[in-house]
């Protein structure tokens, strides 16, 4: 229903690939959900952040611990990936 092209959200201040973003509200965090748009190849998504942040980022059923002001995803064909910002 949304769709912001060329703009910011929250920490969110830009993306490059092919990538679907939900940005919602999880337990007071901001919480992205990003899901590669592309349903035959993998590929990278890359978010830049609007400042230094720590985030956790779930992925295959692992969670990890990331530090700075992008972040870089790599996706097969339809995945995704929470980001939860600490």
């Amino acid at each position: 229903k949304y769709l912001m092209e060329g703009t910011s959200f929250r920490e969110l201040a830009g993306v490059s690939g092919d990538a679907m973003i939900g940005c919602f509200n999880y337990e007071g965090k901001t919480a992205l959900y990003v899901v590669n748009y592309d349903t035959e190849y993998a590929q990278k998504i890359n978010l830049d952040f609007a400042g230094k942040y720590n985030v956790t980022v779930t992925q295959d059923a692992e969670t990890k611990h990331v530090s700075g002001s992008s972040l870089e995803l790599t996706l097969a064909a339809g995945n995704s990936a929470l980001v939860v910002f600490e």
